[in-house]
This record gives C-alpha cells, sequence and structure tokens, in this order.
C-alpha cells in the first residue's frame, strides 16, 4: 500500500487541497487522508502514510484546520493530528527540563497577610433589577514569596 501511495504521489496534492476555505471539499479531503491512515496502519502497522504527510506540508496545514470556522472541519484535523502524529499536552510532559533537581528544595508561599483582607461590594448584577451581588474578597495583599534551595 505504501509503495502505491509514493509511486501515485496522492499525498501531496491531498495535502495541498488543506489549504481552501470550503467545509465540505475540506472534510472530504480529511476523510480521505484518513483512509490512507487507517489503511497504512493495517497494512504495515509502521504508519509511514504521517510521514508523508508531515514531507508535503500537511501537518503544519491540519494546524492551521483547527483555527477554521467549520466545526466539524475543526474536529476531523484534531482528531487526526492526536491519532496520527502524537499530539502532546503540555500538561503530560514529563521531561527533564520540567523535573526538580534531585536534592533541592523549593518553596512557594501565595496570601492574605494574617487578619485576612477587606471585602468591596460588586456593582448591580446584570439585569438583575438593581439587587446586589455578595460582596466578592479582594485579591489577595501582602504579595509572594518564591524560594529555591538546591541541596548540595
Amino acid at each position: 500500500m505504501f509503495a502505491l501511495v509514493k509511486n501515485f504521489g496522492v499525498v501531496t496534492p491531498l495535502c495541498s487541497l488543506l489549504d481552501v476555505q470550503d467545509g465540505n471539499i475540506l472534510m472530504v479531503v480529511l476523510d480521505a487522508l484518513e483512509a490512507l491512515f487507517k489503511c497504512d496502519e493495517k497494512s504495515s502497522g509502521l504508519l509511514l502514510v504521517p510521514a508523508l504527510v508531515d514531507e508535503a506540508d500537511g501537518l503544519e496545514r491540519l494546524e492551521a484546520l483547527q483555527e477554521h470556522e467549520n466545526h466539524a472541519v475543526y474536529t476531523k484535523a484534531v482528531h487526526l493530528i492526536e491519532a496520527y502524529f502524537g499530539a502532546e499536552d503540555d500538561d503530560e510532559e514529563t521531561g527533564p527540563e520540567n523535573i526538580a533537581p534531585q536534592g533541592s528544595t523549593a518553596a512557594f508561599s501565595f496570601g492574605l497577610p494574617a487578619g485576612g483582607g477587606s471585602k468591596m461590594p460588586c456593582p448591580p448584577a446584570f439585569g438583575s433589577g438593581g439587587a446586589l451581588v455578595p460582596a466578592m474578597p479582594l485579591a489577595p495583599t501582602g504579595g509572594f514569596n518564591f524560594s529555591f534551595n538546591q541541596g548540595l
């Protein structure tokens, strides 16, 4: 299957169609790409088609479709990126740059000074007929303290 895709060169023209604005055309192209991904996955298990898509600037175009006004196009583009290009979630990264060094201590303190803060009434709620919204606390005062000591 991969040889057919590579020899007939269908990936590059499909990827170039990801620049059109028509939602119907985009959905057909996205469905065709997904069919190629699935067929590649079943036949080789190596996922070689995503490499061809990336070489044809298809990944950048798929990422751009995440801002498309058509919700179906957006959803399909996100699905393809997550399923076949290993989209990473920043919250789940555990690389060395996100881990504190061994033997270090870190201290963070936030909050109000002892005794609490003052309260300020909010303006009347929109459409509430003039009724006041319960008082909300002000933003914390008193600063913050960051300290990072690396043990030796």
